[in-house]
């Protein structure tokens, strides 16, 4: 079971799971971090855009519907979802959908 770690983001502490913390720490970093990340030019209209990152990355168990209903009258929800779908290491809520609900959505296209 992977274990719990902290990260800067924006000046404050946030947890985030270990398997989590390199693409985390890739996103809030732009060009810094393990990976560098260049925020695409549709994030500054995104509705996630200022809100606090935890409600994109729930602990396990925890619900994630704040998060989804936020995505889900988000202007870039398509591009944000074609992103999380195009990387298959990304976990957190990304384009109205969960890690998981992009599994189950593969799994469903390749039955």
């Amino acid at each position: 079971m992977p274990g719990r770690g902290r990260l800067v983001a924006f000046g404050a502490e946030v947890p985030v799971l270990d398997d989590d913390r390199d693409a985390f720490e890739a996103l809030m970093q732009p060009g810094g971090g393990p990976t560098p990340f260049t925020r695409p030019a549709w994030y500054s209209q995104a509705a996630c855009r200022g809100h606090d990152t935890n409600l994109f990355f729930p602990l396990p168990g925890d619900p994630a519907a704040a998060a989804k209903a936020l995505c889900g009258g988000c202007p870039v929800r398509a591009p944000c979802r074609a992103v999380a779908e195009s990387d298959r290491s990304l976990q957190g809520i990304w384009g109205g959908t969960s890690a998981r609900d992009r599994r189950r959505s593969r799994a469903a296209e390749v039955a």
